[in-house]
């Protein structure tokens, strides 16, 4: 399993991640939510090495993901910021990726399948939609076929059709069992009707960690925004 153990990170004796620790079970969807400020973007960068925590790790199957010849098929990483060459084609960005990777060409095929951009392979990247873009981004997050997949915000700018879309991908990916979805999202709606378990944040410290459904029992209204709200209200009257 990924395990994210008591990582803390501060800046200037700021604390933005206090202490936090949870993990992700495979076969699950794990939604990641709190406040703007509570320290989500933090923690993933530091999941993702792009950060160093002050304190604390993160292991990827008991090994740190710096310890893998190739992280890219340990974890995907679908980001909220689109860093895309936008005068090159679907085939040529993806093409690019597997010369980077040892990913066999033919996969390029099966993963354009998958997301259901085969028919823009020729398609350069200015001329796609925000939908399109974002299946673009899920393509190159598993090109290499990883155990985890991480996403930032996906559902932001994209119309009803597109994000029903990306819940229903996001559900099949886990469905084997040998896989686990990460999502940060503000969409607390749209999380609510697919994730198996909630992390809920708040000033960089775990509020609850539990699986969604047992939740939705111990709270008379099972909204994800009230639940939220009513979480991070008990949090702060316990202070």
């Amino acid at each position: 399993m990924l395990s994210v153990s008591n990582i803390t990170k501060s800046y200037k004796n700021i604390k933005v991640v206090d202490s936090l620790s949870f993990s992700l079970e495979l076969g699950k969807v794990t939604g990641f939510v709190g406040n703007n400020g509570a320290g989500k973007t933090t923690t993933m960068n530091i999941m993702l090495g792009l950060k160093k925590s002050n304190t604390g790790g993160v292991l990827y199957d008991s090994e740190p993901l710096n310890q893998y010849a190739d992280p890219s098929k340990i974890v995907g990483i679908v980001s909220s910021e689109d860093t895309f060459s936008r005068g090159s084609t679907v085939n040529e960005h993806l093409r690019s990726l597997t010369l980077l990777s040892d990913v066999p060409r033919e996969r390029i095929g099966r993963v354009l399948e998958e997301v259901e951009l085969t028919e823009k392979s020729r398609t350069t990247i200015k001329k796609l939609s925000n939908g399109m873009k974002q299946k673009l981004k899920i393509a190159t997050a598993i090109l290499s076929m990883p155990k985890y997949l991480i996403l930032d915000e996906p559902f932001n700018g994209l119309d009803p059709e597109s994000t029903k879309w990306l819940r229903k991908f996001l559900e099949s990916y886990v469905k084997g069992g040998d896989r686990s979805v990460f999502v940060s999202s503000h969409v607390l709606s749209e999380l609510a009707q697919f994730i198996d378990n909630l992390i809920v944040i708040d000033n960089g410290k775990l509020i609850i960690q539990d699986d969604w459904q047992n939740i939705v029992k111990n709270h008379r209204n099972p909204n994800l925004e009230d639940v939220f709200l009513e979480l991070i209200s008990k949090k702060n009257t316990t202070q």
